[in-house]
């Protein structure tokens, strides 16, 4: 009986392990959600409306370990990126980026290996120590961000499997849903 008692114990600590593991993962999803960051399946900045971002090519430190290295591609708007974890691995893609308030960019970022376009909002610094890029995030909650999607015939799916929130409707009209969070406050994404 004992063992039987030992077993169920030890089980049961299994289960609890898993139980953690999976709260840290609705965590760190949650926390992923709120960084401010979409996903489409339309380009939505198009190669005209880019704009060249003074200072952007460099190598840039990553916080979690890793490197961002970002590259112009000559006589146009796009950026190359290839962004190499701390495990040495790299993905490569293309950037671009239109001005939305002060020093804080939209950014669109497509992998070459993924036909998903990813939308952001990051804040180019240049100071003493060389350029930097900061992730912002407005500070909108979802109601008001789906609110403000309504307005431009944009709806925000929430509940993705990569809990990325996705966004559905026209390029044109992604894109003005974007330039109206100008409107809004940022801060830095947590």
């Amino acid at each position: 009986m004992k063992s039987f008692f030992w077993r169920f114990i030890r089980s049961r600590r299994v289960h609890h392990s898993i139980l953690a593991v999976a709260w840290l993962v609705l965590l760190t999803a949650i926390i992923l959600t709120a960084a401010g960051c979409y996903e489409t399946d339309v380009e939505t900045i198009s190669a005209s409306s880019a704009v060249s971002v003074y200072g952007l090519p460099g190598t840039y430190n990553k916080e979690k370990g890793g490197t961002m290295i970002i590259s112009a591609v000559p006589l146009s708007n796009d950026y190359r990126f290839r962004d190499v974890g701390k495990d040495n691995k790299a993905s490569t893609g293309c950037i671009r980026a239109v001005p939305l308030q002060g020093n804080i960019y939209i950014v669109q970022a497509k992998y070459d290996d993924d036909p998903v376009y990813y939308l952001g909002f990051y804040q180019f610094i240049y100071d003493s120590s060389g350029a930097h890029y900061k992730p912002m995030e407005p500070t909108a909650s979802e109601k008001g961000l789906d609110q403000l999607a309504k307005q431009y015939g944009v709806t925000i799916d929430w509940d993705t499997l990569d809990f990325v929130p996705s966004l559905k409707g026209s390029a044109g009209n992604i894109m003005a849903f974007l330039r109206a969070h100008a409107s809004l406050p940022f801060a830095p994404a947590k």
